[in-house]
């Protein structure tokens, strides 16, 4: 996030390919929360920061958060790649 944007929240925004992101930052720019969804199955990698994770979108919503130490966190029920 640019330095001049405060605590924040976008929703709607379409990343390639066809991927829906909705994302939440705090004032430090910190992660709060994410959700991602796409059309068709895919594999993408979210990137925060430093910090990054491989996910595989497949219909249903997956939840991205950020743990205490800046690590992404993919929430329960969610898919994960290691």
């Amino acid at each position: 996030m640019p330095a001049d944007w405060p605590a924040g929240r976008l929703t709607g925004a379409v990343a390639r390919p066809g991927i829906v992101v909705d994302v939440e930052w705090d004032a430090g720019h910190a992660l709060v929360a994410a959700r991602l969804s796409a059309d068709r199955p895919t594999t993408i990698a979210v990137r925060w920061g430093t910090a990054s994770v491989y996910i595989e979108l497949a219909g249903d919503p997956v939840w991205v958060s950020a743990d205490g130490d800046g690590r992404l966190v993919v929430l329960p029920g969610s898919a994960i790649l290691e």
